[in-house]
């Protein structure tokens, strides 16, 4: 799990590029919120790409399917906002069903706090939908504190790999194709 401080700067950036929109009609959170904990989320995976040298181009305002293309791999970059500093064991990420057969390859995931953001790790899109400790949850299941809005699959944090390796799986993956 990687932190980092959110800064002033990347306060006013989300701000200036909000929405008054829903992304989409699937949509279930708090659009405005969740506009602003995806772009947090973005914005720090960018610069920890760019901390580490990585090439990447930003797509999130072109593409509903992923936000970054390093070379030839679509990630997308998955946020949550969360009150507390994420525990590996106790904190989950669900996604919804309908995004499995999005055009990505790799999910980063996030939580972002008031004045934080961790990277928390990293996951193959298929072996997140397919992983043998992912739950599968139905609109209306009770997880947790709250209700299933949508059909969808989570998985624990501790499952998920260390950012780092997502730099060397990168880094190998760019060198390969130029050779």
């Amino acid at each position: 799990m990687i932190k980092y401080t959110i800064r002033q700067n990347w306060r006013d950036h989300i701000e200036r590029n909000l929405k008054n929109e829903k992304l989409n009609e699937r949509t279930i959170a708090d659009w405005k919120k969740s506009q602003y904990v995806g772009l947090a989320g973005e914005l720090c995976f960018a610069r920890f790409l760019d901390d580490n040298g990585i090439d990447f181009d930003y797509c999130g305002d072109k593409s509903y399917d992923f936000d970054f293309a390093c070379g030839d791999t679509f990630i997308d970059v998955k946020s949550r906002s969360s009150n507390f500093i994420p525990v590996p064991y106790a904190t989950d990420f669900a996604i919804t069903d309908y995004l499995e057969f999005q055009r990505t390859d790799i999910y980063v995931f996030t939580a972002v706090c008031e004045k934080e953001i961790y990277l928390l790790g990293w996951e193959h899109k298929d072996r997140f939908w397919n992983h043998e400790h992912a739950v599968k949850w139905k609109a209306g299941d009770k997880r947790s504190q709250s209700i299933v809005k949508a059909d969808c699959t989570s998985l624990k944090v501790c499952y998920l790999a260390p950012m780092e390796s997502l730099l060397t799986y990168l880094s190998v993956k760019d060198e390969n194709s130029t050779l």
